[in-house]
């Protein structure tokens, strides 16, 4: 019920407030900030909902529960910032220093004249600190910054006299000071802006005139120049504090005082009462509050690596982030290009291909200038940056390429979390100007209302599981600004659509790739942990489907770790990957592959028998001879008998790759996603293990009528069959022991075709007829032989890297096709049956036997058959 009226409340609070604004509308107006958050922002909406409190542990559900950086409550608790300056009162202070240990008090103590302290009173110090005390800076000479500004000297000057000569001071005693306090609180904007690129916050006082017009109550977080409430009893304040105590407890500010002197002795001018101090504490206490030092208020109001999603993202090159200072980018696949002119026009597509538009305008190369400027601290690297983005934000408007083309969808997703990164970096090492945080959080804005359109959520593929991580990402480090209430709602729900649509009950990508499967499973484990690390909910079928996905992986994966190529997949890491370092500790078969066999457990009863793992749903199987940690005794074979199910997926039923201490037959994997004939043959049928009807590609949809499992002592298969092209195509796909690999087609056909049967072997292999068959040798890999035994007549040949019609090629990088060697079996027949043997190191004799109703072969002594009943395929046992 609580949780129903909570929600109730939320719901509402929407209602009341609306969303305002369009696509890149934030131009017309300053985007909202932490102490000042827009109404629809989370913020805004906590804010409102009167005793909500959310918790950040809580399983996410359709009771949906808002998340932020920085927790998400109707109202901070407050704080409370005790300060006292000037050091000729410091033996005051160190006489009441068990005092503030037992009721928990922290100051901020703001030393003038550090030159007059002698070493005791620099133990002293050393001594406030290391119980929690903040020690800052209070000017060399208690001088007033506009008595000498009056006096027609400049703020360079006053910095070179009364704070770098107090600086060295510090820093020779080992402080390094973050706060500074006005004498007499006298300031000026322009003294603060001065001041403000040494220390993290300054400090003036309500006590003078000219800060009438600062807020009596601080920020709690973000907060650059503030005011402290004087404590001194000659002001009697005690009254007044606790009344501010409780507005600042109501609204979640801070209050800030300012003393001197501490004792109860008779004085009248500048003096502290030490019972002051503790029922101040005390009110604080009572309403929840916090003791805060001052400086803690000038952090930004993000956690530290919350900003930090995909590590993906943070990619670093010095020399390419030197090569941007010239208007030269270096983008994954491309060669250099250098454009005219200080700055892109952000018009630029120089290869015309889809993928250099996507990280280009996705601005991650912006990623190696904050790498430069982080770990070096040259601004010439911070200053490219941000002159970039403004010439960024001020082209995008009339660029066909940013909000407009059909790979922006994508690349929106990444640029909302390379903004991310700049924005809270910047924060974090106190190098956020205003100008800076209203260009990047006007951006973020932009960025997000183009994500929250349905058509720009490409739902179906992965590129959903990056636009809704975005959402949530920028929804958690931006909960002020409009409209990331609605942001972090939408992101939950979408990546709940995807773990549930795009990720199957088996727990395998949509894609039928494991290079996407390993894409995403990386991707996705980095939400997890930053979702762990940060207390931030995810939806209840995220966690139960990640280890599904692991349990895919680890289980396609070949002995070594690489992965197949089967479908639209690139070379890769494969689990070699630090990203799955992470995940051993829950997945032992993981640790078990990763360490090659020394820790972990493949999850078997015997590591030496022979293993297969069916994913009925995705039609994807693996076979492995053993878990042996020798891999390379291990036979390992992967099986595509599933269906067409994305745009990623290609036309390759029944293909399947074979790894023996080494590939051996491949799969050619993705060569591009830009148009041509290359890219169609690779998507095609005959750039597949497979049996090719009349030069036709296969359908994307059609008839499967089911799949079997053999499990038989040392032999382990697959068989199924699928309606194509007017045939009825049964595959069987046996291992036996570790060297040999068995293969049954049976094609009936409703009239006769041209049948070729496929095989695409490494590129390291060179392939020559042998006595019998065709014998594939390397100087890398182990030698093979392929036989086969057939119903018909056939023929054979051997492809190589042949251009028309186009055949025998692979990749080994994005659009990067190397020859490899093709056999091509073929005959006109409308029944074909034929048992392809490989073998690889010793060649076994085998006997065969076919007929209309059965397929068997003996061969190392064991026997695996194949026959008809009741009109399907079936194993003997």
């Amino acid at each position: 019920m609580a949780r129903d009226f909570i929600k109730g409340i939320l719901i509402i609070a929407l209602l009341l407030f609306p969303a305002q604004g369009g696509i890149m509308e934030w131009g017309n107006g300053t985007p909202s900030t932490y102490l000042d958050p827009a109404s629809d922002s989370i913020l805004g909406v906590c804010h409102r909902a009167e005793g909500l409190h959310l918790s950040q542990t809580e399983e996410w559900t359709q009771d949906w529960t808002p998340s932020t950086s920085i927790q998400c409550a109707p109202k901070l608790p407050g704080a409370l910032v005790l300060t006292l300056d000037d050091q000729s009162h410091l033996p005051s202070w160190w006489d009441n220093r068990m005092l503030f240990i037992e009721h928990g008090i922290r100051l901020t103590l703001f030393i003038d004249r550090a030159w007059h302290l002698n070493d005791t009173e620099w133990e002293w110090l050393k001594t406030f600190e290391e119980d929690g005390h903040e020690i800052a800076v209070h000017t060399k000479d208690h001088a007033s910054v506009t008595e000498h500004l009056d006096s027609g000297q400049t703020m360079d000057q006053y910095i070179d006299e009364q704070i770098l000569p107090e600086l060295e001071l510090f820093h020779n005693q080992g402080f390094y000071p973050t706060a500074f306090a006005y004498p007499n609180g006298h300031r000026t904007s322009e003294s603060d802006a001065a001041l403000l690129e040494i220390f993290e916050i300054v400090r003036g006082t309500n006590r003078w005139h000219g800060n009438k017009n600062m807020p009596d109550l601080s920020g709690m977080y973000d907060s650059q120049a503030i005011k402290g409430h004087s404590t001194d009893r000659e002001y009697d304040p005690v009254h007044d504090l606790e009344n501010m105590l409780e507005a600042a407890a109501q609204d979640g500010r801070a209050v800030v005082t300012y003393g001197h002197r501490l004792t109860a002795e008779e004085n009248p001018f500048h003096t502290t009462e030490p019972d002051d101090l503790i029922q101040l504490a005390l009110t604080a206490q009572r309403l929840g509050m916090t003791m805060m030092t001052i400086s803690e208020l000038s952090t930004p109001a993000n956690s530290e690596g919350t900003a930090s999603m995909y590590r993906s993202v943070r990619v670093s090159n010095l020399t390419i982030a030197d090569r941007m200072l010239e208007n030269c980018w270096n983008l994954p696949r491309f060669q250099e290009v250098c454009f005219d002119g200080d700055f892109p026009t952000w018009r630029e597509d120089p290869y015309d291909e889809n993928y250099w538009r996507f990280v280009f305008y996705s601005l991650r190369p912006l990623m190696h200038l904050l790498h430069a400027w982080e770990t070096t601290g040259e601004d010439r690297y911070r200053e490219r940056m941000i002159s970039l983005l403004e010439s960024f934000n001020e082209g995008c408007l009339e660029s066909h390429y940013v909000y407009r083309h059909q790979a922006d969808k994508h690349g929106a997703a990444f640029r909302a979390m390379v903004l991310t990164e700049i924005r809270w970096s910047l924060a974090h090492r106190t190098s956020l100007s205003e100008p800076d945080r209203e260009l990047l959080d006007g951006m973020v804005l932009s960025t997000a209302d183009y994500l929250m359109l349905p058509s720009n959520f490409e739902s179906t593929y992965n590129h959903g599981f990056n636009q809704a991580a975005a959402l949530l990402s920028i929804s958690t480090n931006f909960p002020h600004l409009q409209g990331s209430y609605e942001w972090d709602q939408t992101a939950r729900e979408r990546l709940a659509h995807m773990m549930e649509f795009t990720v199957d009950e088996d727990g395998v990508m949509m894609e039928s790739t494991p290079y996407y499967h390993h894409y995403v499973l990386l991707l996705m484990g980095d939400v997890a942990i930053w979702s762990d690390k940060n207390s931030i909910p995810l939806p209840k079928v995220f966690h139960e489907r990640f280890p599904k996905m692991l349990d895919y992986i680890t289980d396609m994966a070949r002995p070594d770790g690489s992965l197949p190529l089967i479908g639209s997949g690139i070379p890769s890491g494969g689990l070699s990957s630090g990203g799955y370092t992470h995940w051993e500790s829950i997945h032992p078969r993981l640790e078990y592959i990763r360490s090659g066999g020394t820790s972990g457990n493949p999850g078997v009863d015997d590591v030496m028998a022979p293993y297969i793992a069916h994913y009925p749903i995705s039609g994807h199987t693996s076979m492995r001879s053993s878990w042996s940690a020798d891999t390379s005794n291990i036979s390992h074979v992967m099986i595509d008998a599933g269906p067409y199910r994305t745009i990623h997926s290609q036309l390759d039923h029944f293909t399947l790759t074979w790894y023996k201490d080494g590939p051996v037959i491949v799969d050619p994997g993705l060569f591009s996603y830009e148009d041509g004939p290359m890219a169609d043959y690779f998507r095609g049928s005959s750039a597949h293990n497979v049996v090719v009807v009349d030069g036709q590609d296969q359908p994307k949809t059609y008839p499967i009528m089911g799949t079997e499992i053999l499990q038989s002592g040392p032999s382990i298969g697959i068989q199924s069959t699928i309606k194509i092209h007017g045939c009825d195509w049964m595959r069987a796909i046996a291992i036996v022991e570790e060297t040999s690999l068995i293969i049954m087609d049976d094609l009936r056909c409703r009239r006769s075709h041209e049948l070729i049967q496929t095989w695409h072997l490494d590129p390291r292999f060179t392939l020559n007829e042998g006595e019998v068959g065709v014998v594939f040798d390397s100087d890398s890999l182990q030698s093979g032989l392929v036989e086969w035994e057939t119903n018909s007549d056939v023929s054979h040949s051997i492809i190589n890297g042949q251009m028309n019609p186009i055949q025998g090629w692979t990749i080994d990088a994005y659009e990067s096709a190397i020859p490899a060697p093709v056999i091509e079996i073929s005959t006109e027949s409308e029944h074909l049956q034929i048992i392809t043997v490989f073998q690889i190191e010793d060649h076994h004799q085998w006997t065969s036997d076919i007929t209309e109703e059965e397929m068997k072969i003996e061969i190392e002594g064991n026997v695996i058959s194949i026959h008809i009943e009741d009109g399907l395929w079936r194993w003997d046992d």
